[in-house]
């Protein structure tokens, strides 16, 4: 599904499993801009076997093809501009088990727009409050786009201008109207990569920046391993985040292996509402704990799943993985039943049995800070769920 945990500009979907190999559809899907776009296929053989040779073709003609160890891909890079229009693309895989595999995808190139205005100041200040918050949790800082910023932008002066609730959806004729979804929007700015849209309202921009990453499906977005490209935009009270795609596959948790200050409890107001399984649940209760496992695996199994106190005593969670909650698809959540101690050291174990039969075991320690302030709780928009794009085509040799 397109938009897994938050409504997004979200193009590439992991791979169905194959017998061969696992990954990631290859990219660029949609539209592109540039004269010689990379062809990037993110894909590792399984049982063993060896890659002995690769070659990708854009509209039959061979382009250079290495492998990248460091992002486990095969990349293609054309060395002449490619022409305007559709585009078909091919990648042939010789395996060290005397098997391969075919790709067939298509892709268009779009004549390049007006370049995007660079970030003004409120939008600088904001993701520098984003990276502020990333490097707690021990990520590197992610990079200001300009037609990111843009988009995101007019998504914001739309929503005030129309005085709407928290929505990613804009209608044509309406006062500032930009782009029917976040698609059309970042493509109208001059970005055709796959990217996250998140919105949230609050009577600061800091505030709103906070609460997306305390709402546990909003802040998968925002977590993302790598230095990725984002772009805010800020009307009024509204704040509209993109977050482009990461191409890492990596597992990232929240909060941090060592952070400190972590709120102590969080006030559910997200939606969906990712209690909405446990009718009993509060409305105030302790601080959500995730599990990222991006790129890493589709549909974790969760074998055991643990938070326990500066007493050493479990802490009554409720729980939430692909199997219980449609939300998700390579997360996982605890929230405490109740409010976490001030001042406190927690330690979160999880054990999960990827899709290939491996065993992930991942435990950390957090710290709570001071008993909270009241302070008033931004709402994020809605999830949206968007059909994904037509797969591309597979065939084994």
């Amino acid at each position: 599904m397109r938009g897994p945990l938050l409504a997004a500009l979200l193009c590439l979907l992991p791979a169905p499993h194959q017998t061969l190999w696992e990954g990631s559809e290859p990219r660029p899907q949609g539209k592109t801009p540039l004269e010689r776009p990379p062809l990037v296929w993110q894909m590792r053989p399984r049982g063993g076997a060896q890659l002995r040779r690769i070659q990708m073709r854009v509209n039959g003609t061979p382009i250079p093809t290495r492998y990248d160890n460091d992002t486990q891909s095969i990349v293609g890079e054309p060395s002449e501009p490619l022409p305007l229009g559709v585009l078909k693309a091919t990648c042939e895989v010789w395996l060290s088990n005397d098997k391969g595999v075919d790709m067939e995808w298509s892709f268009t190139r779009v004549p390049a727009p007006p370049p995007a205005p660079a970030p003004d100041q409120a939008q600088q200040e904001a993701i520098a409050q984003v990276n502020r918050l990333r490097r707690a949790a021990l990520l590197p800082d992610m990079q200001a786009q300009p037609a990111l910023c843009l988009a995101a932008a007019r998504h914001s002066r739309y929503l005030l201008a129309n005085k709407l609730a928290l929505t990613h959806e804009q209608t044509e004729g309406k006062p500032e109207f930009y782009g029917k979804d976040p698609d059309a929007r970042a493509e109208r700015a001059g970005f055709f990569e796959s990217c996250y849209e998140v919105i949230a309202q609050a009577p600061q921009a800091a505030l709103s920046i906070q609460n997306l990453l305390d709402a546990p499906y909003h802040r998968a977005a925002l977590l993302q391993p790598g230095a990725f490209a984002a772009g805010v935009g800020i009307a009024g009270d509204r704040v509209t985040l993109l977050c482009a795609q990461s191409p890492i596959h990596e597992v990232v948790a929240y909060p941090a292996d060592g952070q400190l200050d972590v709120p102590t409890e969080w006030h559910d107001s997200e939606s969906p509402d990712p209690l909405r399984a446990y009718p009993e649940a509060p409305r105030v209760v302790g601080y959500p704990v995730t599990l990222h496992l991006y790129g890493i695996t589709e549909k974790p199994d969760l074998r055991e799943a643990t938070l326990t106190g500066p007493d050493g005593q479990l802490v009554p969670c409720y729980v939430n993985t692909p199997s219980n909650d449609d939300e998700l698809d390579d997360m996982l959540l605890l929230i405490p039943k109740q409010p976490l101690l001030p001042l406190s050291s927690y330690r979160a174990t999880l054990v999960v049995k990827e899709a290939g039969g491996r065993e992930l075991t991942r435990s950390w320690q957090f710290t709570t800070g001071k008993a909270p302030v009241t302070v008033p709780v931004a709402k994020p928009a809605p999830v949206v769920k968007q059909p994904p794009p037509p797969p591309a085509k597979k065939k084994k040799k």
